[in-house]
């Protein structure tokens, strides 16, 4: 199922179209701002999508749906481009990895979810956090473009990536409003979101030797009763 769906993003990105100018302009002088060196391309698609960002080695693709990015403004793109960006700079697709095959070994394990759910969620925070002190917008009208492109995903049925960071997900909206209006919120890396991932590192390879030797004693088991 994973493969599958690694393999229908890449598809979506090279179906995609390149040759909105402008868009593509404002994000690489944003990228330029935060001192990312890598390229970056905006691939706009017909398909009705949450914003996200995809990593490959070439290149650093942000998505976002055509009749999203029209009934945007400018300020508003810059700040969805700014969030995105957010992303690939607190390396959160590396984070998601590790969550992607957590869940994909511990997929039996409510705890791993519950721990990659809240991984997520903190990285909605600072990336929102990150964008507002780096954006032109105030932090209402911030929330106003939050609420704009939640309306567009509601109204449309959007799908959202499973394995790319993506503008909305496994966060709360409610949450992340009442997080826009406390200036205290910091971008970087917190103690919590540090020791979820330090949790998720030490809980895969735990659960690969308890599978092995779960399967071991399943397989003594048929042995001695043959």
């Amino acid at each position: 199922i994973a493969s599958r769906r690694v393999y229908l993003l890449r598809r979506t990105i090279r179906l995609a179209n390149f040759d909105d100018t402008s868009l593509q302009s404002l994000t690489e002088n944003i990228a330029h701002q935060l001192g990312i060196r890598r390229q970056v391309r905006v691939a706009m698609v017909q398909a009705n999508t949450s914003p996200f960002i995809w990593v490959e080695q070439k290149a650093i693709y942000i998505v976002i749906s055509e009749s999203l990015r029209r009934s945007l403004t400018h300020c508003h793109l810059r700040s969805v481009m700014l969030h995105e960006l957010s992303h690939y700079l607190r390396r959160d697709h590396w984070s998601n990895s590790l969550g992607f095959l957590v869940l994909a070994v511990c997929w039996w394990n409510p705890v791993s979810w519950i721990a990659v759910r809240k991984m997520r969620a903190l990285q909605e925070y600072c990336c929102d956090a990150m964008a507002i002190a780096k954006s032109q917008l105030s932090r209402r009208e911030y929330a106003e473009c939050l609420y704009q492109i939640t309306h567009f995903i509601e109204s449309r049925n959007c799908s959202l990536p499973a394995s790319a960071c993506e503008l909305f997900g496994h966060t709360s909206v409610e949450e992340r409003f009442k997080m826009i209006s406390n200036k205290s919120v910091d971008f970087r890396l917190t103690k919590v979101g540090l020791l979820t991932v330090l949790f998720l590192s030490a809980l895969l390879p735990c659960t690969i030797a308890f599978s092995q030797a779960d399967s071991k004693a399943v397989q003594k088991d048929k042995v001695q009763q043959a």
